[in-house]
């Protein structure tokens, strides 16, 4: 046998070559961090504190910060945990519902 006839079991194939997948496009770029004015709060009630007079060098004015700070969060937490009780219940159970209807 000449080399005209292909040996399939020598790892020669003679079929068409596989098609190429298109290139993917590139995703958008994400856009840019933006300044909030929530985001300037802390700032300023540090800077301002000492034109208000606050000293947090006072153990009474620094625990008063410190629990105000505490509450704030505690009701953050409290106003989430109630908006997610709120969306996850289910309809036939709510108080509202029953008064609707």
């Amino acid at each position: 046998m000449d080399g005209a006839v292909k040996d399939h079991d020598a790892g020669e194939d003679d079929s068409v070559a596989a098609p190429v997948d298109p290139p993917k496009p590139v995703p958008p770029t994400p856009p840019g961090p933006q300044l909030k004015p929530k985001m300037l709060i802390a700032p300023l009630l540090m800077l301002g504190g000492k034109k208000l007079g606050i000293d947090y060098a006072l153990p009474e004015i620094l625990f008063r910060v410190r629990f105000a700070f505490v509450l704030t969060m505690t009701l953050c937490l409290a106003v989430c945990a109630l908006m997610y009780a709120i969306v996850h219940r289910r309809v036939h159970h709510t108080f509202f519902y029953t008064l609707v209807n």
